[in-house]
């Protein structure tokens, strides 16, 4: 069984939250893990003041009164999850780790086949981003693949793999086939976008077909012309109901294969599964 670890922040967990991973896990045959995150060092909320003269003053509510309203919604949230689970009899586990918030996932993630996450997680109310920090650190920083989660829960009828002739892209289309057999039997799209010469292009193009013509049983190749950004954007846009591989997120930054502005882009924008890794 491969092991899914799925990081829930307990304050903004809400039941349709429990419809995606628990279908990823019945295609993966996996073991599914939960995380809960919790974040015990906010020290004040803004808020906008209701006063017509002066709408923008910010005022803070003191900091045990927070704790304690976050202590009692987290735990209101815990007490909704294991109802479900109760109700549903899912098969789960909860595992809780020592250290910061991102220790505890890096820790997780060494023993992990794949970690669940959303895009808009955030476990700061300052950190209204869309991949919020949390998640880029996520990203960057962990042990094995991570899968960015839909905000709306849909099933997988389509793969497209992002491939540029590199390792780190193959890197991750291995992963994913070896994660998801089940999956064999959908259509794949390969997006290509070349960063090298031209003269390289045929024979990048030849070897990933042949590498997947023998996982998978129906397989289209795309040669996107312009930039990665711009044209991997383009494709996917519309899509709902597909599942993407992104490769070459590195350990400091975002992968060379997006600028960072374009990979937030496509994150913010598309709400689609992204199966994400770096080598």
């Amino acid at each position: 069984m491969k092991n899914i670890v799925w990081l829930i922040n307990p304050l903004t967990f809400t039941e349709k939250e429990f419809e995606f991973p628990t279908y990823i896990c019945e295609q993966m045959n996996g073991l599914l893990k939960v995380l809960f995150l919790e974040n015990d060092s906010l020290e004040y909320i803004p808020f906008i003041s209701n006063d017509p003269v002066f709408p923008t003053v910010e005022y803070g509510m003191d900091t045990k009164e927070i704790n304690d309203k976050n202590q009692n919604l987290a735990e209101e949230n815990k007490a909704l999850f294991f109802d479900i689970v109760k109700k549903r009899n899912i098969a789960l586990t909860v595992h809780n780790e020592n250290g910061t918030l991102m220790e505890q996932v890096v820790e997780e993630s060494r023993f992990a086949d794949m970690i669940l996450v959303k895009a808009s997680m955030s476990v700061s109310y300052e950190d209204d981003r869309y991949p919020s920090s949390f998640v880029k650190q996520v990203l960057t920083k962990t042990e094995c693949p991570v899968l960015i989660m839909p905000e709306d829960s849909q099933t997988i009828n389509e793969i497209y793999f992002t491939y540029n002739g590199g390792h780190s892209s193959v890197f991750a289309i291995k992963h994913f086939s070896y994660l998801f057999p089940s999956f064999k039997y959908l259509p794949v799209t390969v997006l290509y976008v070349s960063e090298e010469e031209n003269k390289k292009e045929s024979k990048h193009i030849n070897d990933i077909r042949e590498f997947l013509y023998a996982q998978y049983k129906h397989v289209t190749v795309k040669v996107l012309q312009g930039t990665a950004e711009a044209e991997l954007f383009s494709e996917l846009a519309l899509k709902k109901n597909i599942i993407v591989t992104f490769g070459a997120f590195g350990r400091s930054s975002l992968s060379r294969f997006f600028r960072k502005s374009s990979a937030n882009s496509i994150l913010e924008t598309i709400d689609i599964p992204a199966f994400i890794t770096h080598p």
